[in-house]
């Protein structure tokens, strides 16, 4: 993911908003709590269906999550 810093920054202040933390997220998109620990450290990537799945989660864009779009 070329701009990984941002999909951390804007996932973490989305899972604030929401009062949402690894294991609520994770319940919600079908992943597993330690995926997303994995994401927030920089340790992996998330696929495609989990970026899809935050983005509907939130009712943002995947270009949001990614730093492409600020709506």
């Amino acid at each position: 993911m070329q701009n990984q810093k941002e999909f951390i920054y804007r996932l973490r202040e989305l899972m604030k908003a929401n009062g949402d933390n690894t294991v609520t997220l994770a319940k919600k998109i079908g992943a597993k709590s330690q995926s997303i620990t994995h994401w927030l450290s920089k340790q992996r990537i998330p696929k495609i269906i989990y970026l899809e799945n935050i983005a509907d989660c939130y009712g943002v864009s995947v270009d949001y999550l990614l730093g492409r779009a600020d709506y």
